[in-house]
């Protein structure tokens, strides 16, 4: 019980809750598109991926100067039924929607051209 009472502490914040679910979603995804579509600092969201990531919850692969970060299998438990409500409830309302239209037009392209 106590591996869940710190899933969702780390759950209980907003922005890891979004991430959560747009990776849930589309799967892998870089830094820099995650950071377009929460209009959020590449710093921020770096932040909030090292705290999935040492909670166990999101892997991370280097290509070139991006990471690109993705879900580990849920072995079982909480997050595997919250994955599925990740899926079928979080993911479709107006602010989710707002973040998947972003990330759809989002590229690494882009964040370069923004910050050159």
């Amino acid at each position: 019980m106590e591996r869940d009472a710190q899933l969702f502490k780390v759950l209980s914040d907003l922005t890891r809750l979004k991430l959560m679910v747009i990776l849930t979603v589309s799967g892998e995804t870089c830094v820099c598109r995650l950071t377009e579509a929460l209009g959020v600092s590449e710093s921020t969201v770096s932040r909030h991926l090292g705290v999935l990531r040492a909670n166990g919850l999101v892997k991370a692969r280097r290509q070139g100067t991006w990471m690109h970060y993705s879900l580990l299998t849920p072995p079982s438990g909480a997050i595997k039924h919250l994955s599925r409500y990740f899926v079928t409830e979080l993911s479709t309302g107006s602010d989710m929607t707002q973040v998947f239209e972003k990330l759809l037009k989002s590229s690494c392209e882009t964040g370069r051209r923004a910050d050159g």
